[in-house]
């Protein structure tokens, strides 16, 4: 007991930890809130950049060539890089904004992506019916030869 302070003790750092705390998960609530509302702009982006990266890998010499820079002091692949090193609380902050965006990016190139492998499908299909085809002809020629 401490006279000073009214017959109470008071742990000052305790209740300065938990205030913090309280205040974070409040933000964070907001935050995750905000960027719920703004999810699908944020797609929307995420699929027009998409759609791009599908029009420059399906038609090359429209866009032409592009080298980037390399970064200044950026050594080859030896280089650490910062991918994986974000903590558990930038991670909070970064995944309401970057997941709608990625799932929007990936929109495009998965519709791309099905429509490519429903051509390869039905020229497959076309290839191995000319191939019967051409194969009971050539055996119907030889037999009619022989």
């Amino acid at each position: 007991m401490d006279p000073t302070r009214g017959g109470f003790s008071f742990n000052l750092h305790g209740r300065r930890r938990e205030v913090e705390v309280r205040m974070k998960d409040a933000l964070l609530k907001e935050y995750r809130d905000v960027m719920a509302r703004l999810a699908p702009d944020v797609q929307g982006m995420g699929r027009f950049v998409g759609s791009n990266m599908v029009d420059v890998l399906v038609h090359p010499r429209l866009f032409g060539h592009r080298k980037y820079p390399q970064r200044k002091g950026a050594q080859d692949d030896t280089e650490r890089s910062s991918v994986g090193e974000y903590s558990v609380a930038t991670m909070e902050i970064v995944s309401p904004m970057l997941d709608p965006f990625l799932d929007g990016m990936w929109e495009p190139i998965r519709e791309a992506i099905g429509k490519l492998k429903f051509e390869i499908g039905g020229l497959c299909a076309v290839s191995g019916l000319l191939g019967l085809g051409l194969g009971i002809l050539i055996s119907r020629r030889k037999s009619k030869d022989g």
